[in-house]
C-alpha cells in the first residue's frame, strides 16, 4: 500500500542467526542490521529518538516496535535511544500513535526487512520526522 501507513522495504543481507542461549552479541548485530535497513530507506528517521524493542517470533522472524519520545522524555516502554530484546508477549500493544509508534518485521530466514509501518493515524502533536509519502 502506498503512503505512510505501509513503508514496505526489502533488502538482501548476510546475517548469521544464532539460536544458542548466549545470543546477546547476535541480537545486537541483528538489531544493528535491521536498523541500518530502516534508516537507509528512511533517511529522515532519527532512531535515537525511539526506544527500539525487538523479539524473536516462533517462525524465526523478528518483530520490532519503535516508540518515539521527545528529548528529555521517556517512551511508554523501553528507553529513548536504546535497543531492548524481549519476548513477543512482552512487547506493548499500541493501537494508535501515528509515526510515534513504528512496527518493523524482519524475516531472518530470507534475510530481509519485510515491512516498516506507522501505527494508525498520525498524531497531530507529534514532533518527530515526517513519514508521509513513503
Amino acid at each position: 500500500m502506498p503512503g505512510w501507513r505501509w513503508l514496505a522495504v526489502s533488502a538482501a543481507t548476510a546475517i548469521a542467526f544464532g539460536a544458542c542461549s548466549d545470543s546477546v552479541p547476535d541480537d545486537r548485530a541483528l538489531a544493528a542490521e535491521i536498523e541500518g535497513m530502516v534508516v537507509s530507506a528512511h533517511r529522515d528517521l532519527n532512531l535515537d529518538s525511539y526506544a527500539r524493542i525487538y523479539a524473536h517470533l516462533a517462525d524465526g522472524s523478528v518483530t520490532g516496535l519503535y516508540l518515539f519520545a521527545n528529548k528529555g522524555m521517556e517512551p511508554m516502554a523501553g528507553h529513548r535511544g536504546q535497543v531492548e530484546w524481549t519476548t513477543p508477549e512482552a512487547i506493548p500493544v499500541v493501537n494508535d500513535g501515528g509515526c510515534t509508534v513504528i512496527t518493523v518485521f524482519y524475516d531472518v530466514h530470507a534475510h530481509r526487512l519485510s515491512s516498516v509501518r506507522c501505527n494508525s493515524d498520525v498524531d497531530p502533536h507529534w514532533t518527530g520526522p515526517p513519514m508521509s509519502g513513503r
